[in-house]
This record gives structure tokens, sequence and C-alpha cells, in this order.
């Protein structure tokens, strides 16, 4: 009875702040380095209306990724523009044409970087509030608070994508084998579990030292300390069906296709900080290897709803490293910029 209260509470709230025509929101004004993120920072600005066929998410949960201080780093927003990508809320209102969602639907969505194109400014997630296009917006699992739901949305569609391009689900009698070249993040947290709970037989994942038992606990069968070996030196060569190269480091492409066997998968995050696929001169592509430099599609909300169900039928999660208030915003940043993170982390604005 009381999260029904509370949940009608904070309904009423967000309709009441709705009406009130302004909210608060994480902009950034200018470029940011490691040493200065002065440039983002939260402002009051109009609370948007749901325009044709989208519906107004009242947030409580978003989080950092990788790509939005990188961004932020090179310049490439527009400024003023609203930021972050992952939202888990609640509809408070849609618009015309709406059909699938109602208001008091419990939502997740990848909202993407509009923020990088004209028209784009008032779509990023750090907010009160964000209009998004209902086509994009999956139903939250029912398994996932608000503050974990917030936290997955981009990277478990990258994650869940690199396996299905591999050719998961695999079949139990596959023996597929997996390495994830950085396992303790947000895209190895969500790539070990889903490996797994997609067929993988093995899953084999690098981390940091003092991340082990985590990566671990999520299911990985083997995890190596980076700090001491290179995972690849722990396969022989033609053992792999699927290396997800979430890290990118360079030289990676080569060591992959060595240990790739014939109609495997080498996925490269687009993004990352390697040279990409493997191609001449520079790296020599082994006969019969599969490719690809993945860019996340977050375009429709049927791989959202895909994992929602892996979720509430197997269970999903990731650790949250650390949690900040809407106003902390450059602070979640800088502490994304570490590289030091332990799964997610996150912005609460309402809260699980």
């Amino acid at each position: 009875r009381q999260a029904i209260i509370s949940l009608y509470l904070a309904v009423v709230a967000g309709r009441s702040l709705a009406s009130s025509g302004t909210m608060d929101a994480a902009l950034i004004h200018k470029a940011i380095t490691m040493d200065d993120v002065s440039g983002v920072y939260a402002d009051e600005i109009p609370v948007p209306t749901p325009g044709d066929g989208e519906v107004l998410i009242q947030v409580h949960t978003s989080s950092v990724n990788p790509v939005d201080w990188k961004l932020a780093e090179q310049g490439l927003y527009l400024s003023p523009s609203q930021l972050g990508a992952d939202v888990s809320g609640v509809v408070v209102s849609v618009g015309a044409e709406c059909t699938r969602l109602q208001v008091d639907d419990e939502v997740w969505s990848d909202v993407g970087y509009t923020g990088l194109f004209p028209g784009g400014h008032g779509k990023g997630a750090w907010a009160e509030y964000v209009s998004v296009p209902e086509d994009i917006v999956g139903r939250k699992p029912a398994s996932l608070p608000h503050s974990i739901a917030g936290a997955l949305p981009l990277v478990a569609l990258t994650a869940y994508q690199s396996m299905v391009t591999a050719g998961a689900p695999w079949a139990a009698n596959s023996n597929t084998s997996v390495l994830i070249t950085s396992g303790d993040g947000g895209t190895g947290s969500l790539g070990v579990q889903l490996a797994k709970k997609m067929g993988a037989a093995w899953v084999r994942a690098a981390a940091a030292p003092d991340h082990l038992s985590y990566v671990t606990e999520l299911g990985a069968d083997v995890v190596v300390d980076f700090t001491q070996e290179d995972v690849f030196d722990t396969v022989p060569d033609s053992s792999l069906d699927l290396v997800f190269d979430n890290y990118g480091a360079n030289g990676t492409a080569q060591l992959a296709h060595n240990a790739l066997r014939p109609g495997g998968w080498y996925v490269f995050l687009a993004g990352g900080t390697g040279p990409g696929i493997c191609e001449e001169p520079a790296c020599t592509p082994k006969e019969g290897v599969n490719q690809i430099s993945l860019f996340t599609d977050s375009s429709g909300h049927e791989d959202l709803d895909a994992i929602a169900t892996i979720a509430d039928s197997q269970g999903l999660t990731v650790n949250v490293d650390s949690s900040y208030a809407l106003e902390d915003s450059a602070d979640a940043m800088s502490r994304q910029m570490t590289g030091e993170t332990m799964g997610k982390v996150t912005i609460e604005v309402i809260g699980a």
C-alpha cells in the first residue's frame, strides 16, 4: 500500500510541477576536460510539451555513460544542450497519435544524443522531465526499481545487440565461448550477464583487481586481472566464438582475430580508443572471421522489451558505483571520467 501511495504522490507532484511550466535540467555550455567540468550545470528551463507521437516522462533515474563525457570533451554538443541518454521514470502525459503507452506507465528508454543536432536541445534525460518518441520507449522491467533500470538502457541495448549480432540466443549444446575485454563497467556488466543468459557456455572477461569478485558474481566463468595478465594470453588461437571488445585498446583487433575460430565474431564498439575493426595493413584479418563496428540502435522499443523479458524471467542487475543528485551532474561526469568505476554512475532525480 505504501508503495502505491508513494507512486501516486510522485505522479501528482509531477503533474503539478509540469503545470508550473519549468523544470531543472543539466545543461552543457562549453567543452569539458578532466580538470574542468564547469561547463556542465543544472539550470531552470521550460518543461517540454510532448509532440505528436511523443510521451512526457517524469524522470526518476538516469545515468552517465562514457559517450556523455567523450562528446562533451570534444565540444560536439550544441550549446546549451541537455545531457543524458538513459531514463527510467513514469509517463505523465502523452501526445496525439500515441497508442501503446498511457499515463502512469513505468517506462525506460535510451533517448539518444539529440543535443548533437539542431532542434535537439530539449531531449536530454538529466532533467526532471523528458519528452520522447513513444516508439523508442519500453515498459520498465517489473523486477527492477527505477534506481537500477535507469542505469541500464544504453549499456543493455549495446550488449544485447552485440550478442544478437553474433548469433544469440545460442543453442544449449553449441558450447559457445565469449571473451569480453572489460567486464566491470556498464557494457561489460551487461555483456557478461546477457552472454550467459542467452546461451553462452563459457564467458571470460578482464577486470580491475578489486572488481574480480563482482564480475564473477555476474556469471563470468573466468575473470582475468588486466594489471597482471592480458586476457588474450589465457585463450588458445581459434578457440572463441565472440570477442565483445567494449574497451577498444590498440592491438585488440589482431589479438581477437587470432583467438577467434572461423565463423566467429569480433564486435568492436564504435567510439572506442582503438583503431576499430581489423583492416590491413595494421591488422591481418583471419579468413572466415566476421567483424563489425557496432553502433547501438535505440530507434525502437522492441530490443528494450526483449531485455525486459530477460530481466523479469532470469534477472539482470548492475552495481551502482555512485549516485548523484541532478544538481551534481558535473560531479557524476567527473566520476565516470576516472575510468575506475565498477558498474554505473547514476543520477537520481526522484529515486527508486
